[in-house]
């Protein structure tokens, strides 16, 4: 399968999604949105990856490729293409589906729980997932479940953590791909973020050490999920 990356920020890369690309032969390619590189023109048996980034869905003034990406994604599942999208990834594919994208209650940063809800656990990518594992969460906004689509996860703060269109769309609120040098970068490229703190914020230390216990996990489920949708890429 060939695979368009699209990164909107030095920080937020494919990780390891990366790795899984290579490990299962399939040909991942990453446009640096955030340094001009042009928009790719996948075709409908391609896939695209749209990665995370600190920015809004709706800042179109201040990133000029916002406009035009959110206008590739909404083409592209038109056309049956399979996407996948993590934290502001499944944002701008939900804003590609006609769904909102606002504020969160609280700003949720750090390894927090998520809760698979039980319909998504019978079929579907996250068939027989866990009811609940903890994964890696950096966000304020969230978006809403877009008409048609199956809601598929959710936190304690967060209602909307995950959900799936069709049989290859799959938009995350939580990274699940991010390695420990990804992590690290977090961290130090949003120290201040950290520093205002807040009850669903945890703290430089609490975020590092998590590494040890929920990366682990964190990476078979990415593959099972990667797995699955790419069983259907060939649309």
């Amino acid at each position: 399968m060939k695979i368009w990356c699209l990164q909107h920020f030095e920080p937020e890369e494919a990780g390891l999604i990366g790795k899984w690309a290579a490990e299962r032969g399939h040909d991942l390619a990453t446009v640096r949105l955030y340094k001009g590189e042009a928009l790719p023109k996948p075709g409908r048996h391609e896939a695209l990856v749209v990665m995370g980034g600190p920015m809004n869905v709706d800042e179109d003034g201040k990133y000029p490729w916002l406009a035009p990406e959110k206008k590739l994604v909404a083409s592209h599942i038109a056309s049956g293409g399979r996407v996948f999208g993590v934290c502001l990834g499944g944002q701008l594919i939900a804003r590609a589906l006609g769904a909102k994208v606002t504020k969160n209650a609280q700003k949720e940063i750090g390894w927090h729980l998520v809760h698979i809800h039980p319909e998504a656990r019978k079929s579907g990518p996250f068939k027989d997932f866990p009811e609940s594992f903890t994964a890696l969460q950096w966000h304020g906004d969230t978006f809403a479940i877009p008409s048609g689509a199956k809601h598929a996860a959710s936190s304690d703060v967060c209602a909307h953590q995950a959900f799936t269109a069709g049989s290859g769309v799959i938009a995350l609120q939580f990274h699940f791909e991010a390695e420990e040098k990804e992590v690290r970068d977090f961290v130090e490229c949003f120290a201040d973020e950290l520093a205002e703190g807040g009850p669903y914020v945890q703290t430089p230390g609490e975020i590092l050490a998590g590494l040890a216990e929920h990366a682990e996990p964190c990476k078979q489920a990415l593959y099972k999920l990667l797995d699955r949708w790419a069983e259907t890429a060939a649309g």
